[in-house]
């Protein structure tokens, strides 16, 4: 679905709960198996590409998203810009928090990697941010994304 100039996956990687480590290459080796389909070249979100979402669509949290009882938000187009009404939806799954080796805040956080380590997204009902990312060995939902 082609949102703020670039073509996101319709879902994350793996089923919920399937979560990837930044500090073992976990994301970066899925983004490898993605590829190329013979139109798109399937990678993590930079940051500028999740900057985009920000800028260029509007943002609204859900309970259950088309009935299936999963939270998150729902990322749309803009009126003004040329993908408007597109949209996906970003579960709210938490993370897999490493050193604790259990999922935290699932149905409330969403965490998100991008394809640089130094950073991760991360949402809930009231904001959208992108942070350093300080603990490597937390696993994060990923996201693919195309140009």
């Amino acid at each position: 679905m082609k949102l703020a100039g670039y073509y996101w996956g319709t879902r994350n990687e793996g089923e919920e709960g399937n979560f990837k480590t930044q500090n073992d290459g976990d994301a970066l080796s899925a983004a490898k198996t993605w590829g190329n389909d013979g139109i798109h070249f399937w990678t993590l979100p930079s940051v500028a590409q999740w900057q985009a979402l920000i800028k260029y669509c509007s943002w609204s949290w859900t309970d259950n998203y088309n009935e299936t009882g999963r939270t998150g938000i729902v990322v749309t187009g803009k009126e003004e810009n040329f993908e408007n009404g597109n949209s996906i939806f970003l579960p709210a799954e938490g993370c897999y928090s490493g050193t604790l080796k259990t999922v935290q805040q699932a149905g409330s956080l969403g965490y998100y990697s991008t394809s640089d380590i130094q950073y991760n997204c991360r949402f809930n009902k009231t904001y959208f941010k992108i942070n350093p990312h300080t603990n490597l060995s937390d696993g994060l939902s990923v996201r693919p994304v195309a140009e």
